[in-house]
């Protein structure tokens, strides 16, 4: 359908330039621009049907002294509403120096500008009507999608990459942000996936859905363009203009070669993910996260997380991963009686890394497959921690930096432990050397008289039994494979999470997963093995028991990680123990059996089933 302006007290038409879409109160609005001479000047033009715009009223925006704001060299401007208030922002080039400037608004006619904010090279989509924590939420990006929140335009948080370019997929070039919208399934933010550098003409559009209040957290990503169109002269979108909700349905304005403006309707059809309750009721600690980083301890001034956990003596104990400001991976410890509140921590490591490598060769040049897990170059990762009889086992993944990642094994008496004595036996390499291993867990007490390590999990379980748990020579073979069923939540599989623990429905194991559909996003799941043959899965969660939803599990070292290495049972309640964003140590918790019931139920998530592809209505606007 074509729109066309009415010229009621307008400016003349040909010389102006559209440059941006908004809401004012329920109706739309285009933002114009006429540029001048000596100057530039703006107007606001309003449709009720969205289609038919009319003069409305000029803008004018006055700076923090009360005067005028100088209007050339201008570029870049997108506009917002949060309520009665309109925020505007726009680049400007003054004296060789550019600033992106935010003006505010009450009436849509007279802006006072605000701040300056660090987005200058950069698109930046504010979204409408919505507040996080009380701080405004906006999109960023010209390669790939981030998330930034502010509470005065000043100070802004600004996260890693949310949204990547896909290799192979539509959005495979660099993607530039181009609106945001809330709508009733959450925050819509539509990017621009055009390949400007090598098919300039063939404008690609893709949309991601975020959860209205975790916009750290991508729901949905579109998996085909929601529009694309090849690029003509004349009338073919040159440059977006924004995107509203209007009538329940998403718009997105484009300005045209000819400066006039079509709009694309996206259907809510395409947005509407179905909603699935988690499987289990495990809840996460309002203190979360428990352990963070100390800044005046340098062994663990740069991240304290995936703590292993022993319950012993009514205490909660714990071996935490911490990394320091030389990049190198130690082991902490801390404890307490209620297993929320930490305040006995360790002054200096309880583990350092020793070699592991003493019956071979050792390497003079660097490992040189790329690697680096939450930061760290080198040390000893991710500790597990079980108790037999009366010693502690603590698996860990031990990296040197010369030799892959591999599993390793020390041990320490029951005694020594609880005195806080770190008398540790030497450690050994429990997997294959040159072999890349992790995620291994032990079982707590022997099965069949024998020590048991459960080793892989996809697409079997496999468990290896020894005599001697710390004999060196046993080095287990564990053939990898993380390739899962393609319609379940856990298609792609990482893990074992936590040692097992035994239960009256059988062994309660913990493992971590990811979703080919729901890309870079670590999730925790749950399955109940036999108890006498636990090579048997009897039951498997199939939806994720904990996804990163919160800001301590987006907000660090890497963005949308569990990684949980400690739980324990205690007075009837599971405690859940997991690392966040590989940077800060958090706690879950569940009455036990209702966790194990709730893991027994099958449910089907279909939140993360791929997108379909947009049905797109155009409008013309002369």
């Amino acid at each position: 359908m074509y729109m066309r302006m009415k010229k009621a007290a307008a400016p003349d038409n040909n010389t102006m330039i559209p440059v941006a879409v908004t809401m004012l109160g329920d109706i739309p609005a285009l933002l114009y621009v006429l540029p001048l001479t000596s100057t530039s000047k703006l107007s606001l033009f309003t449709a009720p049907d969205g289609v038919h715009f009319s003069f409305t009223n000029d803008v004018i925006i006055l700076g923090v002294t009360g005067k005028h704001e100088p209007l050339t060299h201008t570029s870049d401007f997108h506009i917002t509403a949060d309520g009665k208030t309109q925020y505007l922002t726009y680049i400007r080039a003054v004296r060789n120096k550019t600033e992106r400037v935010v003006a505010s608004s009450d009436d849509g006619a007279t802006f006072h500008v605000v701040h300056k904010t660090p987005f200058v090279n950069e698109p930046i989509a504010i979204v409408p009507d919505h507040a996080y924590k009380d701080h405004f939420v906006a999109y960023t990006g010209n390669e790939s999608i981030r998330a930034a929140v502010t509470k005065d335009f000043q100070d802004w948080h600004i996260t890693g990459p949310l949204i990547e370019r896909r290799t192979g997929e539509f959005d495979h070039a660099a993607l530039r942000v181009i609106g945001a919208t809330t709508i009733n399934e959450g925050i819509l933010a539509v990017y621009d996936a055009t390949d400007y550098e090598h098919d300039a003409t063939h404008l690609l559009i893709g949309a991601a859905l975020f959860a209205y209040d975790q916009p750290y957290r991508a729901k949905w990503r579109s998996a085909f363009p929601i529009w694309e169109t090849t690029l003509a002269k004349g009338d073919a979108p040159a440059m977006s203009l924004g995107t509203i909700y209007y009538n329940g349905q998403v718009h997105t304005y484009w300005r045209t070669q000819k400066n006039g403006v079509i709009s694309a309707i996206l259907p809510l059809s395409l947005c509407s993910p179905q909603s699935v309750e988690l499987a289990t009721a495990l809840e996460r600690h309002p203190s979360n996260p428990i352990i963070e980083p100390r800044a005046h301890k340098e062994w663990e001034c740069e991240a304290t997380f995936n703590p292993a956990a022993v319950y012993l003596n009514n205490k909660v104990h714990l071996l935490y991963r911490a990394i320091g400001s030389n990049g190198l991976s130690y082991i902490g410890y801390t404890s307490s009686e209620d297993g929320i509140n930490f305040e006995d921590r360790s002054e200096k490591p309880v583990y350092i890394a020793k070699e592991h490598y003493t019956k071979i060769e050792a390497k003079q040049e660097p490992y040189t497959n790329a690697y680096m897990s939450g930061g760290s170059w080198s040390g000893c990762e991710d500790p597990r921690m079980v108790k037999v009889d009366d010693m502690l086992y603590m698996t860990y993944t031990a990296f040197d930096g010369y030799h892959p990642p591999g599993m390793a094994l020390t041990s320490i008496t029951e005694a020594n432990f609880l005195q806080k004595n770190w008398d540790w036996t030497e450690p050994i390499l429990i997997s294959k050397p040159e072999q890349i291993q992790k995620n291994w867990v032990m079982f707590p007490e022997k099965i069949n008289g024998k020590y048991a390590f459960l080793h892989a999990i996809n697409p079997r379980i496999r468990i290896d039994y020894f005599d001697d748990p710390m004999d060196a020579e046993m080095a287990i073979e564990s053939p990898f494979s993380n390739k899962g069923e393609w319609t379940r939540w856990d298609n792609l599989m990482r893990g074992a999470a936590t040692p097992p623990l035994r239960t009256k429905d059988g062994w309660l194991v913990l493992y971590h997963a990811m979703d080919k559909r729901d890309p870079d996003r670590y999730k925790l799941g749950a399955m109940l093995l036999d108890e006498t043959d636990p090579t048997k899965i009897l039951h498997r969660s199939d939806v994720p028991i904990l996804e990163p939803n919160e800001w301590y599990e987006n907000e660090g070292a890497k963005r949308g990680v569990i990684f949980a290495c400690g739980s324990i049972i205690k007075d009837g309640t599971l405690f859940v123990y997991y690392g966040g964003a590989d940077s800060v140590a958090c706690v879950a918790t569940a009455p036990l059996d209702t966790f194990l019931e709730t893991v027994k139920q099958d449910r089907v998530s279909e939140e993360t089933l791929p997108m379909r592809t947009a049905h797109i209505t155009r409008t013309k606007l002369a």
